[in-house]
């Protein structure tokens, strides 16, 4: 989740949708594969296309609050992560409406591959995510709100 929250080829589409506002999380609308939910996200994003900044707040399981920022690019390149996880993100633009976005752990033994999708009324996005790593694959499916 914290590598989630949430990011974004060099492709100039002239009518990429601007993610910028705040969304929060539908728990109840997200699908964790079995693992336990968060209780709460909600990411403040600022989005100057190809350049994405967004800081997401969660709560997690047992209560306990985060905060992670993340600053991505969408031109299809790995960029180093200044966050207390490291590792590299690739953000890409799959059409105007669409992204993925591929974290790397430092250590290269664990990747988040996840596709973000906004509906046409920009009201609504689907995260779907795949984890990978030493304890397994994890695979959930996130729906967040614009607030």
């Amino acid at each position: 989740m914290a590598a989630a929250a949430v990011a974004f080829a060099g492709c100039a589409y002239a009518e990429a949708f601007n993610m910028t506002g705040t969304w929060a999380l539908n728990v109840e609308k997200s699908n964790f594969g079995g693992a336990p939910a968060p209780k709460s996200a909600v990411v403040h994003v600022t989005h100057n296309e190809p350049n994405l900044h967004y800081t997401v707040d969660f709560t997690d399981p047992e209560g306990k609050t985060h905060s992670q920022t993340i600053d991505g690019v969408l031109d299809g390149k790995s960029h180093a992560q200044s966050t207390e996880q490291g590792g590299t993100m690739t953000m890409t633009r799959l059409d105007d409406h669409s992204y993925r976005e591929l974290w790397t752990s430092t250590d290269g033994k664990t990747t988040e591959d996840a596709t973000l999708t906004i509906s046409p009324d920009g009201k609504t996005a689907n995260r779907k995510v795949t984890v990978k790593g030493p304890q397994g694959t994890f695979e959930a499916t996130e729906l967040y709100e614009k607030q």
